[in-house]
């Protein structure tokens, strides 16, 4: 019996420079994985698994990492620089699918629904507007929890100011420095 390929995804150079050590997210492997497919919008990798989460059925795919892309995450994650490759996950490294997690919060289910009259209408998500009638629309399975009687206003949550740094640590002032403030006060 042959092995259907699941996933068949290039690292190159760039998905390593512009990755992270130590974060599954940010991984080469994972910014490879949902830049080679429209449909991916989500990607974890880690040494054991690689998840994915999918626009198209509302699932995130759980598959067993494949010994070169788990030798390529170590080698990564230690700080040596590992070579570009070829990632191929066949149907035998299935572990799970489950349904996605739906967000609970109200800007959540409005985002969840712009997005989608983008995609039904060709635009950008950035140019659907929360107050148009196909997002309101888009919403009416939310009525039962109550928020989408309010207004629109109400439903969408402010978004937080970023928190500041309450310490402030004096620098310590080098030999350097020193002289250097020296020099400006005698010319």
């Amino acid at each position: 019996m042959s092995k259907k390929i699941v996933l068949d995804v290039p690292i190159t150079r760039t998905h390593i420079r512009s990755s992270v050590q130590k974060d599954a997210r940010k991984c080469a492997i994972a910014r490879a994985i949902v830049e080679s497919d429209p449909d991916i919008f989500h990607a974890n990798v880690t040494t054991d698994f690689i998840t994915v989460a999918r626009h198209s059925n509302e699932r995130v795919t759980k598959y067993r990492t494949p010994r070169p892309a788990r030798n390529f995450v170590i080698a990564f994650d230690s700080g040596r620089a590992p070579r570009p490759f070829e990632l191929v996950v066949v149907d035998d490294d299935f572990v799970s699918e489950r349904p996605r997690q739906m967000r609970q919060t109200k800007q959540a289910a409005v985002r969840e629904a712009r997005r989608k009259v983008a995609k039904m209408t060709g635009r950008k998500i950035s140019e659907v507007k929360p107050d148009e009638p196909e997002v309101i629309e888009t919403l009416k399975p939310f009525t039962s929890s109550g928020f989408t009687s309010r207004s629109l206003k109400d439903r969408v949550k402010k978004p937080s100011k970023p928190r500041t740094a309450t310490r402030t640590y004096a620098k310590r002032e080098t030999a350097a420095d020193v002289l250097r403030k020296q020099d400006l006060h005698l010319a």
